[in-house]
């Protein structure tokens, strides 16, 4: 796996990023600074991006929600972003998504994880950066990369070749 692939960087990866009272926040500042610097090819998904509206939104996974205007405002940064590259569903992906779930026998929760890897796959990423490591290792279409890790391969490989 080459640093210098495109990453996908995941909904809870940005979401600890701007919440800088997580003890994940650090990191995930650092990760997401690096894409917007364009240190790193970061990019997000549609998907990524609207589960991160939910999530600004909602007590559920935040301790302060935003308002609508806030989270929408949050939201447009990214859109906005020239250093991010948005990736989205493409009319085969419906098909990657049958044999993903096909492939792995998934049900419930793992289809909406399907869904993010079939949307890689057509958009031709294949690393995802997200904390959440344990969902998506499953998935041998991909790799996935944990923000920590970047500080181990800073000193080894040069970001933005």
């Amino acid at each position: 796996m080459a640093i210098t692939d495109k990453i996908l960087l995941n909904t809870d990866v940005l979401l600890h990023a701007a919440d800088s009272t997580s003890r994940l926040h650090q990191q995930a500042y650092a990760v997401r600074e690096m894409a917007v610097r364009g240190d790193i090819k970061a990019c997000v998904s549609y998907d990524v991006l609207c589960e991160l509206l939910l999530a600004f939104t909602s007590n559920f996974h935040v301790q302060n929600p935003l308002g609508i205007t806030d989270a929408i405002g949050e939201y447009e940064k990214y859109v906005n972003l020239k250093s991010i590259t948005k990736i989205m569903q493409l009319p085969e992906t419906f098909k990657t998504l049958n044999l993903i779930i096909k492939e792995y026998g998934l049900t419930g929760s793992d289809v909406k994880l399907a869904e993010h890897i079939a949307t890689m796959i057509d958009n031709r990423v294949h690393i995802i950066c997200t904390f959440r490591q344990e969902e998506y290792e499953k998935f041998k279409e991909i790799n996935v990369l944990n923000p920590f890790e970047f500080d181990n391969r800073q000193t080894r490989i040069q970001f933005g070749e």
